[in-house]
C-alpha cells in the first residue's frame, strides 16, 4: 500500500515546484524606470540555474544564460538611444514585460535627514503641485529596512513626477532633477 503524505507537506511541494522557473527582476527594474544613456546598462536578474533568457528594450536585444545559482545579467548599449519610453521584455520560462522605461541621466540622491525631506514638507510644495505633470522627472523610492548583510534587492517603486505625486519626492533630488 502506498504510504500518503499530510496534505500540509503536499501542498509545500506542489507550490516549490510550481515558483521553479520563474524569470525575476530586481524591484528597481520595474515600471517607470529610468536607465542610464551610457555604453554599458545593466539588466540582471534571477531564474533557474542554466535558463536561457532574452532582453529587449526598443531596438535593443541581448541573451544570456543563468548561472547555476540562477543569477544573469547582460549588458544594454543605450549610448545612442532616444529617450523612449520603452517596454523592457525578459523572457526565459515566463515573460515580464517592464512598461514605460525611458533613458536618461540618472542621478543618486541618499542620505539619512537631508533626503528624506518630503516636497510635501517644503514651503513651495503647493506650487510644484500645480505644475503639469513631467513624465521625465522620476524617483526610485527606496523603502527603509534594517539589515545585518548586504540584500541582493530592496522593496522600493519609481514614481513619475505629477501634482498628486511629487509631495512624495526628496525635495533635494527632485529640485536638483528639474534644473
Amino acid at each position: 500500500m502506498p504510504r500518503l503524505f499530510p496534505l500540509p507537506v503536499v501542498c509545500f511541494f506542489l507550490a516549490a515546484s510550481q515558483a521553479s522557473g520563474v524569470v525575476r527582476l530586481p524591484s528597481v527594474l520595474s515600471d517607470h524606470a529610468v536607465l542610464t544613456r551610457t555604453t554599458h546598462v545593466p539588466i540582471w536578474g534571477w531564474a533557474d540555474g542554466d535558463e536561457e533568457i532574452s532582453i529587449k528594450l526598443g531596438d535593443r536585444s541581448a541573451r544570456t544564460k543563468a548561472t547555476a545559482d540562477g543569477k544573469w545579467r547582460v549588458d544594454l548599449n543605450l549610448a545612442d538611444s532616444p529617450d523612449g519610453p520603452f517596454e523592457l521584455e525578459v523572457t526565459g520560462t515566463n515573460k515580464l514585460v517592464v512598461k514605460d522605461v525611458i533613458i536618461g541621466e540618472v542621478w543618486v540622491a541618499s542620505g539619512q535627514s537631508n533626503m528624506d525631506w518630503r516636497l510635501g514638507q517644503s514651503p513651495e510644495a503647493r506650487e510644484e503641485a500645480a505644475r503639469p505633470r513631467d513624465p521625465l522627472v522620476r524617483q526610485f523610492s527606496v523603502t527603509q529596512a534594517t539589515a545585518l548583510a548586504p540584500a541582493e534587492d530592496c522593496v522600493g517603486r519609481w514614481i513619475v513626477a505629477a501634482p498628486d505625486t511629487v509631495g512624495e519626492f526628496t525635495a533635494v533630488g527632485y529640485f536638483f532633477g528639474r534644473c
